[in-house]
């Protein structure tokens, strides 16, 4: 078996930040791809902090452009040789990675691709890009949990099976990620302020660089743009907005209308900085009906993008099932795809 430089073989997709050899590969769908020869392909993985067993990074792998995984598994050593493929009739096969689990839980990154013969970037380009700015949903959190688990596992979390994953394989679209667990536009789940997703919007991995002790890298965004931009965010505000910070009777029906202000003026304000950044790409607006600050995250987006494409959708039915702690189910997140991409192609 030969090694072969990740960097210098692979197209990657996502924000990913280069490190000498090390190619790093934080948000939800992000990694790689090549196309080689032969029967057996694997790679080099590292980590920079390995986190207990229970919120370990997980890889998802597809073989020659299969729908599904046809592997997953979790980095579970500083530095090691994971299997990617084996067993293939001997012949051209593509490999594609990605990254199954969030960005909060651990920092990987790929160093060599090992097969017979040299790898190469596929020659074929996705049909479009879409990036998807979100939350746990969008990251998958809980997808493929069995039940109602109070408990965050990344074994449960499954970028592959959201409504993000599945609209663009529906489409043959390449993706871009900015989604973290309980972010909001103003304020996260725990009502704090610190690394919310319009801060790390504007960085290529903010976290990545807070880990390593270095300064971190501002996003090019001339240099990667996108043909559509989904964003499903605000249920998190939704904390902070209900009073969750304050103690029992002082949540005001004054506090509540300053703090519904004070979200519309912070969602506008990011909402202004997407068009800014990506000038004349086309944006949709995810949320449910019954999300708590439905009109206020409408009004802020509609304040900057008049035209701005909504997409409403029913909460979670009894019949889909539930994810851990009330997360979308596999078949929530079908059934978003399938709007998903039935809006997309109306609008791209």
């Amino acid at each position: 078996m030969n090694r072969f430089s990740a960097k210098d073989c692979c197209r990657f997709s996502g924000r990913t930040v280069a490190v000498g050899e090390k190619v790093y590969f934080n948000w939800s769908g992000s990694g790689f791809e090549f196309e080689f020869e032969g029967t057996f392909a694997a790679a080099e993985f590292l980590t920079d902090d390995l986190p207990n067993e229970n919120e370990r990074t997980y890889i998802g792998v597809y073989v020659d452009g299969c729908a599904y995984l046809q592997a997953r598994f979790p980095i579970d050593k500083t530095s090691g040789i994971y299997t990617l493929a084996e067993n293939l009739p001997y012949g051209k096969h593509t490999v594609k990675v990605i990254r199954d689990t969030e960005m909060w839980y651990g920092k990987v990154a790929v160093t060599d691709i090992l097969t017979e013969n040299p790898p190469e970037a596929p020659r074929y380009q996705p049909k479009m890009k879409i990036e998807f700015i979100g939350d746990s949903i969008t990251c998958g959190y809980g997808s493929i949990c069995s039940n109602a688990s109070p408990e965050f596992l990344t074994s449960e979390e499954s970028f592959a099976e959201t409504y993000a994953s599945k609209a663009a394989k529906m489409l043959g679209a390449d993706i871009s990620v900015i989604a973290a667990s309980g972010s909001g536009f103003y304020h996260d789940y725990g009502c704090s302020t610190k690394n919310l997703i319009p801060e790390l919007y504007l960085y290529r991995d903010k976290l990545l660089g807070g880990v390593r002790g270095e300064e971190p890298q501002k996003h090019d965004f001339e240099n990667d743009p996108c043909d559509v931009v989904v964003i499903k965010l605000g249920q998190n505000d939704g904390q902070y907005c209900r009073g969750a910070d304050l103690p029992e009777g002082e949540f005001t029906p004054e506090t509540d209308k300053q703090r519904r202000l004070e979200f519309t003026k912070a969602a506008s304000e990011f909402f202004a900085a997407i068009k800014r950044l990506r000038k004349n790409a086309p944006v949709i607006l995810i949320f449910e009906s019954d999300m708590l600050l439905k009109n206020e995250v409408k009004s802020a987006a509609k304040s900057v993008y008049p035209d701005i494409e909504l997409l409403e959708i029913m909460p979670k039915r009894p019949y889909e099932g539930v994810g851990a702690n009330g997360h979308y189910s596999v078949y929530t997140h079908t059934r978003l795809a399938g709007l998903l991409c039935e809006r997309i192609k109306r609008i791209c």
